[in-house]
């Protein structure tokens, strides 16, 4: 037993990226599994930003058995060893998380990921994990035409889950949420100090998606607020209130 477990290890280092399962000697029923698995180098679509990205042994690590009563968890994949994990003949299911996709807020990715395999007797299978990022981000901007003629400004954001975030011209950073349908409110007071409410604004939030809203504003002719969503213009918002008092 001993020599097979060493020709084993022997074998998972050496063909462990095999794209083909390896034949090893040992009793009739039982096989092995050559796991790997990693983050998608895929950015949040739609927008070119940096985030965090786990390293692959900080994954927590699943099998479950689809056709076989088994289920083992590793807290971490790094604890995994192929060598050590017997499984009986069947289908698998090898599943990988990082973060917590009950969190939400700035710097809170979480990503997951599940791959399917079938263990054969006799037989080292590989398998590789591939996990994604499970939530989207939202960043709302404003111009500094913008907050010439407004102050005072307030936009929250409450995501599907029920959690609100606020932005203000001194926000800088994105907000992680869950992905579902979110809404943006905001308000902002004139020069004149008069209040005025903008409208909301309402988006199904997609995991792996960047929404970046952008208020801008323009006094050529009527003063009018443009609302642009991913340098695409979505609503037009024509201010009725005097915003300089002196003109």
């Amino acid at each position: 037993m001993k020599r097979v477990c060493l020709s084993l290890m022997a074998m998972l280092v050496l063909g462990g990226c095999s794209s083909e399962s390896t034949e090893f000697s040992v009793d009739g029923g039982f096989g092995y599994v050559a796991l790997d698995c990693g983050a998608s180098d895929e950015t949040i679509a739609r927008a070119a930003v940096a985030i965090t990205v786990p390293e692959k042994g900080d994954f927590s690590l699943t099998i479950r058995g689809v056709d076989v009563d088994y289920e083992r968890s590793w807290t971490k994949f790094s604890d995994f060893v192929s060598a050590d994990t017997r499984l009986v003949a069947g289908n698998y299911t090898a599943s990988v998380a990082w973060g917590d996709g009950t969190q939400e807020g700035v710097n809170k990715p979480c990503y997951a990921g599940s791959q399917a395999f079938r263990i054969e007797a006799q037989r080292v299978t590989p398998a590789t994990v591939t996990a994604y990022l499970g939530n989207a981000q939202v960043l709302v901007t404003f111009t500094r035409a913008f907050t010439d003629y407004f102050h005072d400004e307030l936009f929250t954001l409450t995501s599907a889950a029920g959690h609100a975030f606020e932005f203000t011209a001194a926000s800088e950073d994105a907000v992680f949420i869950a992905p579902g349908r979110f809404t943006l409110t905001g308000r902002a007071l004139t020069q004149n100090g008069a209040e005025f409410a903008f409208p909301e604004q309402s988006r199904n939030a997609e995991a792996r998606y960047r929404y970046t809203y952008k208020f801008d504003l323009s006094t050529v002719g009527k003063a009018t607020v443009t609302i642009s969503l991913d340098d695409t213009v979505i609503e037009e918002v024509v201010i009725d209130t005097e915003l300089n008092p002196e003109s």
